[in-house]
């Protein structure tokens, strides 16, 4: 799972990423290809966490 970095007075936490967007498979596809640095996951209703 993705998690995104929170720094709070020097020092970093891991946080998992949740997105509340609807992606159509092209939009999704592009945004999985910008950020690959990410593990990135569709659930099977749609929404997207990472």
């Amino acid at each position: 799972m993705t998690h995104a970095a929170v720094k709070n007075l020097g020092i970093t936490e891991d946080l998992p990423l949740k997105l509340n967007v609807e992606f159509s498979d092209d939009d999704f596809f592009e945004f999985c290809q910008i950020n690959r640095e990410l593990r990135i996951e569709r659930e099977k209703n749609g929404g997207v966490h990472g």
